[in-house]
This record gives C-alpha cells, structure tokens and sequence, in this order.
C-alpha cells in the first residue's frame, strides 16, 4: 500500500509502500553523519525509496549531483516519484543499476563521496523475510559487505569519502574490508537507542588512500534526537 508522508523538514514528503522495506532510524541517523560539500559529486548505493539523498538535499543543500542505484525496479521506481514530488530532477539521477556493476557506470575516480545503508544480515543468520524486496534489503542476498566496500574503493577519487551504517555486532566485518580496499577508517560514531541500552548500529566515515587516525566520536542516542517523518523500528537490534 503506498502512503505519502510529511518528512516535516520544509516542505520535503515521501511516497512509502508497505510491500517494500520502509526506512527507519538508521537512515536518519546516516544522513546526519554524511558530510557533503558544494561541488561534491555523491553516490548512493541501494537508495531504496530516496529517503537519505532527501533528507541530505532538504537540510544543507550543498552537493552538485547525487546519482542514486537501485537494483530493484519496483523500488526504483518509486525513488523516482519521490525525487519528482520534490523537484529534484536536477540534482538526483536514480539508476536502475546493480552496485556491483559501479566502476562499469561511473568509471574510476568519478565521486566525491559514496555512501550506503547496504543490508547488515548475512544469507545464514536470522529469518529470512518472505517477501522478496525486504529480504534484499535486510539480508545480503544481492550483495555482501565486500562487494560494497570494493565497489565505493573503485568509482571514489582519491580522498573521496565513504560513508555507512552498520550494525554493532558486524563493525569487525566492516572495518575489515576497509582495509582491505584502502579505504581508511577516520571516524565512527555508536547508536544507541537510549543511554540504557547497548549499540544496535555503527556509522563509519572512511577516506580512499588517506592515511588517517581513527576518531571515535560520542554516543548518539536515538531518544534525543530530532526525527524526520514516521520513523519504522526496522530489525536493527
């Protein structure tokens, strides 16, 4: 069922559909932590349904062009109606496009910044949601954490900036595959949803070829937050 919501950030709303996966706190949370600049060219990895490229456009306005992949068509198709409601035709492309398939799109050294919100359950652990286009979301089914970490490595200039939100439990993963691909770890902040409980996610700042120390920064904690929109309690925990 597809409901249309006020993201109460301006005049900024969003088509949701039920049938697909619907964003929650981690995608707040991750367009908080993205920093992008004037002339920066952006790509997202798995838009879903172009909730964070919004969110970034409506609160600083600042990147050149956000090119938003998609592999599901169903999905990306209403990333489309949601940048058109917004009259973001100018700054956002949204691609119908497996990540995998980045450096073939873009060529190497093409953005300034990547980020993602890529499924944070391996295909072995958890249940696996009946309905197809959440369990893609959710499970890596289409992609591991590798394949997204070596696909932002390939189209990112040096310097470039990655950015993502993972669960806690899996930052040995992440920071792994970091390395791996010479993408640097610089900064990382922990999610909590209060101060009483532990860190369901993470959000991780790399930067391509750079030589960085790695800056813990202080816990965020949900229930002080400003929220955009109905938020959904994903499985995150």
């Amino acid at each position: 069922m597809l409901r249309k919501e006020n993201l109460k950030i301006g005049n900024f709303s969003i088509y949701q559909d039920t049938d697909f996966f619907l964003y929650g706190t981690d995608a707040v949370v991750l367009s908080d932590f993205i920093e992008v600049k004037k002339n920066d060219i952006v790509v997202e990895f798995g838009t879903g349904n172009l909730i964070i490229p919004i969110l970034l456009w409506a609160k600083n306005k600042k990147f050149k062009k956000l090119y938003a992949l998609e592999i599901q068509k169903e999905v990306c198709e209403l990333a489309v109606l949601n940048r058109n409601i917004n009259n973001l035709q100018d700054k956002i492309e949204v691609i119908n496009a497996d990540l995998k398939d980045a450096l073939k799109i873009f060529g190497s050294e093409f953005a300034n910044v990547v980020f993602t919100n890529p499924p944070y359950r391996k295909v072995n652990s958890g249940t696996i949601n009946p309905n197809i286009k959440k369990a893609i979301a959710r499970h890596e089914i289409m992609c591991t954490i590798e394949d997204v970490v070596k696909s932002a490595m390939q189209i990112l200039k040096f310097g470039g900036r990655f950015y993502m939100v993972y669960r806690s439990d899996r930052l040995t993963d992440a920071l792994y595959y970091l390395r791996l691909y010479k993408l640097e770890p610089s900064l990382i902040r922990f999610v909590h949803q209060n101060k009483d409980k532990e860190s369901s996610l993470v959000l991780i700042e790399a930067k391509k070829g750079k030589q960085c120390t790695l800056k813990v920064d202080k816990p965020l904690f949900v229930d002080e937050m400003e929220y955009y929109g109905e938020l959904q309690k994903e499985d995150a925990e």
